[in-house]
């Protein structure tokens, strides 16, 4: 991916935490986190579809096709998911815990399980990306088919949020992008950097996604908590060219 630090206000996503409220973490409410996730992703297909019968260059229309795949991905991931199955089958059903966990059986299996599952949303993330770059480009060659992809990208978007998807704001994004790389910053916005040493680039930040995330639960004997599961895979990445770094007085 190809992004600078122009796309960050259309690419930062909201989405709040979907967390169990009870803090019961019962096996009903990973059933419904689910449940909910494929209801969200089959709508995003169903309404990208319909967008794709709108695109009128070929080209645009054929590579938001193959894109889709990442779509059916995230899909497929979820749909087959048999929890309570896989709950019997895991090391879980046997072992108890104490305190907390003791009491609540289900939740040491959800929190090892989450990952795996919120894997998927990478999928939908890259199809996103992507369809963001597309749209640029067809929007410098004036093919007619801006608005739609445009369209298509803030579907997708919507649909992150709607996910629990999130980043941190616009501001503070940039100002840790274009910042000291070497810097110590939050690990909500960790993220992998090269420099350029021939300063190729064709501007002097290139990032290849943001560092989005979701609040994932976490359980101890005393109780449940929560942390930030990054979501993009590969890790989001940024490269420098060398002559920005040694010309911004504030890089030491």
């Amino acid at each position: 991916m190809r992004l600078t630090i122009n796309d960050i206000d259309d690419l930062v996503v909201t989405g709040g935490m979907r967390l169990d409220e009870s803090n019961n973490y019962d096996i009903s409410y990973y059933e419904k986190y689910i449940a909910d996730n494929i209801t969200i992703i089959e709508g995003l297909i169903s309404k990208v579809k319909e967008q794709i019968d709108l695109l009128k260059n070929e080209g645009n229309k054929k590579r938001v096709i193959y894109l889709t795949k990442y779509l059916d991905k995230a899909y497929e991931k979820n749909i087959n998911k048999q929890v309570r199955i896989e709950y019997e089958n895991s090391p879980y059903s046997s072992n108890s815990g104490r305190g907390y966990l003791e009491i609540h059986k289900y939740a040491g299996f959800i929190a090892a399980d989450f990952p795996s599952l919120a894997s998927s949303y990478a999928n939908i993330i890259e199809f996103m990306n992507n369809i963001y770059q597309q749209e640029r480009v067809s929007e410098k060659k004036g093919d007619g088919d801006s608005s739609t992809l445009f369209g298509i990208f803030a579907i997708t978007k919507k649909s992150c949020l709607l996910l629990g998807i999130h980043c941190p704001d616009a501001y503070t994004l940039y100002n840790a992008i274009t910042g000291d790389p070497y810097a110590e910053k939050s690990e909500l916005f960790d993220m992998d950097f090269e420099i350029d040493e021939e300063n190729a680039l064709e501007q002097d930040i290139i990032i290849s996604s943001l560092p989005y995330t979701v609040t994932a639960p976490m359980f101890t004997w005393e109780g449940p908590g929560k942390y930030e599961l990054p979501v993009t895979k590969p890790r989001a990445k940024i490269w420098y060219n060398k002559s920005y770094l040694d010309n911004n007085p504030t890089i030491k």
